[in-house]
Order: structure tokens, then sequence, then C-alpha cells
């Protein structure tokens, strides 16, 4: 089998899963797979665990593969990628050896000093963290989660939660740093899992929830209430009702008052009784009472905030802001919702001509998206493969799709990314600039920035993209969910009865 290619040995591994095709492949690869394993990691046994991970990945994606005349460079690439994470896991590996040490060799009088220093100031710097860098800690440290729990909250692998939590944790010590308290990465490791958590005192909650079921009482009111201001006779009152809310509580509460201070008085002047093992039937009673009063204070307290609240956002004031955007025009409307929209917008944001455009790599949001604008304009397919992605849950449903499509259109595209490929230079844009509006951070790793383009003819238009950051630290733009109606239109296009119409590929393009 030397004639065959490596292309015609996946293709009949893919159809008919021919082992032997796929041992061909192996044996004429396998000892470039393994030198370049061996050269990043340096050792004998994890060489061999790499290389038996390269050709599994390789028969996993074997279907994306078909399209590739060789497989060496892929083979290549996937064999340093996959050496390159290996490093880097025992790296982590030997870093939580060393924390554990650290931890065992931590004297207790040391850690004592050093949180001494770090408690009043740990909550401050956790409130500086951005909101997924302090969940993950909280999470992490504070209530104990593994790296598998958090992972499944965030839906990513336990690697990559563990990735995440250790991102955060720097970020944190250089924030006290910057306060002045440098403390070693393993040393806050340490004191976060031993120090960070104290048990309540016994009995708290107990008596938190005692407190809240006493509140209980103010919904049933608080909804009457709203049915009253509801009508329209309770408008013309409202002034008499808050005059009555507000004075009624402190009625009650001077009454209250003045009684347990006559209790007291005469429980002081009386001679002190005998310990009993059970409460007299009238002092229950009168427990009872004062309970039954104190939450009658609560229930009328809710309500007064509740006429407060209403006072200060009457129905006239909200009735005047919905007239106002109904009385906007669509075209008003249309520039505040969709400011990319505007011609006149962010004027200090120069305008990226197409003759400044080329590969800028994938480092940052803002270079990735010129990249792709690039690729697109030259049909440039590797750098366009190697600058968008799919998350997981959408590739296999797209997988799943493509696989139903009738064999004549599979054997006319070979795989779904060459499929993709295909719709996104079938209309490659026809922008000559485009700019960046803005950038919001959605997370460390996903990004979403608003364009807005410029037409040869005069037109601008533009929308949002998002971006996310892979293992490799490199910005990729996000591919959607193809419409149910693009796969019709892809059917029908493989079969000559219409054109078919691919996604516009850098955003959500709305000329004008």
């Amino acid at each position: 089998m030397a004639d065959v290619t490596d292309q015609n040995l996946i293709r009949a591994y893919v159809r008919g899963r021919c082992e032997q095709s796929f041992g061909e492949l192996v044996h004429r690869h396998v000892d470039l797979v393994h030198s370049t394993a061996l050269r990043v990691v340096r050792d004998a046994s994890l060489a061999e665990d790499v290389t038996q991970r390269v050709f599994l990945t390789l028969a996993k994606h074997s279907v994306n593969l078909q399209e590739r005349s060789s497989l060496t460079g892929w083979l290549h690439e996937t064999a340093r990628n996959l050496a390159i994470n290996t490093v880097r896991g025992e790296e982590r590996r030997r870093q939580r050896e060393q924390e554990a040490a650290a931890m065992s060799n931590l004297e207790s009088n040391e850690s004592d000093a050093v949180w001494k220093q770090i408690a009043p100031h740990l909550d401050e710097a956790i409130a500086q963290l951005n909101s997924v860098e302090r969940e993950v800690i909280l999470w992490r440290y504070f209530e104990r989660r593994t790296a598998e729990q958090i992972g499944g909250r965030l839906g990513l692998t336990p690697e990559a939660a563990q990735k995440r939590v250790a991102r955060a944790l720097d970020r944190l010590r250089g924030i006290l740093a910057e306060g002045g308290l440098t403390v070693p990465t393993a040393s806050l490791t340490v004191l976060l899992s031993t120090q960070a958590v104290q048990s309540a005192p016994v009995g708290l909650a107990a008596s938190a929830i005692t407190a809240v079921s006493a509140t209980s009482a103010i919904l049933p009111a608080t909804s009457t209430l709203q049915i009253i201001m509801a009508s329209t006779n309770a408008k013309i009152g409202l002034a008499v009702v808050l005059a009555a809310s507000v004075t009624t509580p402190l009625v009650l509460q001077h009454q209250t008052n003045s009684r347990l201070r006559d209790e007291i008085a005469r429980l002081r002047a009386e001679p002190a009784p005998p310990p009993r093992v059970q409460a007299a039937p009238s002092d229950t009673a009168e427990l009872e009472r004062l309970r039954r009063e104190h939450e009658e204070l609560l229930r009328l307290r809710g309500q007064v905030a509740l006429l407060r609240q209403q006072a200060a956002n009457p129905p006239k004031v909200q009735k005047e802001k919905a007239n106002s955007l109904l009385a906007e025009s669509p075209e008003s409307r249309m520039l505040r919702l969709n400011p990319w929209m505007d011609p006149a917008v962010s004027p200090e944001i120069p305008m990226i001509g197409s003759n400044s455009w080329g590969n800028a790599g994938l480092a940052t949001p803002a270079a990735a998206l010129q990249t792709i604008t690039w690729a697109l304009a030259n049909r440039d397919t590797n750098t366009m493969l190697a600058a968008v992605g799919m998350d997981p849950k959408t590739r296999e449903m797209e997988e799943e799709r493509f696989s139903r499509l009738p064999e004549a259109v599979r054997e006319k595209y070979g795989s779904l990314d060459a499929l993709l490929i295909a719709l996104q230079f079938k209309n490659p844009p026809s922008a000559t600039g485009f700019r960046i509006l803005s950038q919001t951070e959605d997370g460390p790793d996903d990004v979403t920035l608003v364009v807005q383009q410029q037409f040869a003819d005069g037109r601008v238009g533009g929308g949002w993209t998002r971006l996310y950051r892979d293992e490799n630290g490199s910005w990729r733009s996000v591919v959607p969910p193809l419409p149910e109606g693009m796969w019709e239109r892809i059917v029908d296009s493989a079969s000559g009865r219409q054109p078919s119409t691919g996604p516009l590929p850098i955003t959500q393009q709305t000329p004008r």
C-alpha cells in the first residue's frame, strides 16, 4: 500500500472503518509523531503516551480530514500541541505536589501571622476581581468545590476549570501585592484552603431560620395592598393612606415599648420566683401575644416601604416614558439600538482600510478580526480554519446534520469544515474598511466586538461578533449554528435547483 495516498487511506477508514488502512497510516507516520513528541516532552514514556493520543485524535477527527492530500503537517502540529499540553500538565502536577508539601511544612505560627495580615484585606481584594474570577475563587476555596464540579457549572473540562482557578488565584495574589501584601502562590493556596471558611456558631442557622419565619406574614398583606392600590379609588386616597401607614407603626411601637417597660419594672419589684421546670400558661400566652404584635409591626413596615416606592415612581412617570418611546422615530430607534449604522458614531476611531489588511495573527480579538477579514478577501482557507471555531455542542449538532445530507452533497464537500469554508467564501464581504466601536469582555476567554463596516458605494453597516480564546491562547471567531433553512438551500444548490446563500462571515451585517 506504499503507493496509496494519505487521502485515500483516511477516506477508506471513514467510509468502511477499514482497520488495515488506518494501520498503514500509523506505520507510515509513527516515527515522525514519536520523534516530535520526544523532542518536546524529553521523556520516553510520556512520548509514547502522546503518540497514542495523536492517533486516537486522528481517528476521532477522520471525517474532517478527508480533503487533506497529506496528513504529515496535521500530525506534526497535533503531536506538538499534545506534547506541549502534556508538559504543562506535568508542571501543574509538580506545582500541586509543591503546594501539598508547602501545606504540610507550613508552621501554624507562621501561617497565623500571615493570615492576620491578609484577612482584613482579603474580601476587598476579591471584590476587585471580575465576576468569573470571583466566582471560581469562592467556589474553589470557600465552598470547597472540585475542578470537576466547577467545570460542570461553567461547561468546561476539569483541566480548563483548573486553569481558570489558577489564573484567578494569580490575579488575587497580584491585587494583594499591589496593597503591599506579598504572599507566594503556594502559601496563599494553603491559607485559603485552611482559613477562608470557619464554622459558624452552633444554633446560628436555626436563629436565622426563625427570624425569616417571623416575617412571613408580610407577603399576604403586601399582595392585598398592591390590589388595593391598583384600583381607581385608592389613587384618590393615596396621601391619606401614606400618612396613616407611616403613623400606625410608630404608635404601635410606642405602645409596645411602654408596656414592656412597665412589665420589666413590675418584675424587678417582685421577689425572684423559685425555679420552674415549665413556664406558666399565662406567660406563654403573653409571649404569643407579643410575637403577634411584632409580626403586625413588621407587616406594617413592609406596607410603608411599598407605598414609598410607589410614590417615588408614580404611574404617570412610567406612562410618560412609555409615550416618549412610542413617539420615537423609526430611524432614531434604529440608531439607538444599532450604533454601527450611524456614520458619525465615534469619529475618533479610525477606519482600517482594505489596503492595510493583513494576517495579523490571533493574539488579540482585534488582530483576529483583521486576520479573518484578510483571509476572506484573499480566500485563504487554512487561515480561516485556524481563525474560526464552534463550541463542542454546536459542532456535534452540525456534524449530525451534515451526516444526514444526501450522499452526493457529502461527496461534494467532504467534511463539515469544508462546507462551512465554502459558505464563507460564497458571498465574501464587499466592505472597503472596518473599525471596532467597542469591546465587551463577557468573561476572561469570551469577548464581543461591535464592528462598523464601510462599503465602496458610501453605505455603512456592521454588527457584532463573538470571539473566544482557545486552550492555546489564540482568539477565534464563534461560528453559530446554521439556520434550518440553510441546510435545505445547500441540498438545492448541490442539486442545481437554486443557488445557496452562506452565512455572513464576520458580523451580523446591517448595511445602510
